[in-house]
């Protein structure tokens, strides 16, 4: 389960509602992204590699690109070469969400 941690900006009343409503669809779809992240950067993934293509499936083409050139940070990276797999042991989501122009995220 995504957990919503801070909101950073102020929600107006007339938004505080539609903001609510918003929430089952704002976990649910992090939850995807980040669950498709984390099986293809880490835990899913056939061990030794150093290549990722499934990592970034779920990102924004812009947010994509951006990962692909950060992927030694974003997954195993070079040290995939030289282990044989990941195993999660706990794991934790959390999201902030930025309410601009006084309106949350839809």
């Amino acid at each position: 389960m995504v957990s919503i941690g801070e909101v950073a900006g102020t929600v107006h009343r007339p938004n505080r509602q539609r903001f609510r409503r918003e929430i089952p669809h704002l976990r649910a779809d992090v939850g995807k992204a980040v669950d498709a992240w984390f099986d293809g950067g880490f835990v899913g993934v056939d061990y030794p590699t150093t290549t990722f293509p499934d990592a970034f499936s779920t990102f924004t083409a812009q947010a994509k690109g951006d990962a692909q050139k950060q992927q030694n940070l974003l997954t195993t990276g070079q040290l995939g070469g030289h282990i044989d797999g990941v195993t999660t042991v706990k794991a934790r989501r959390d999201l902030d969400v930025l309410a601009r122009a006084a309106r949350p995220p839809a």
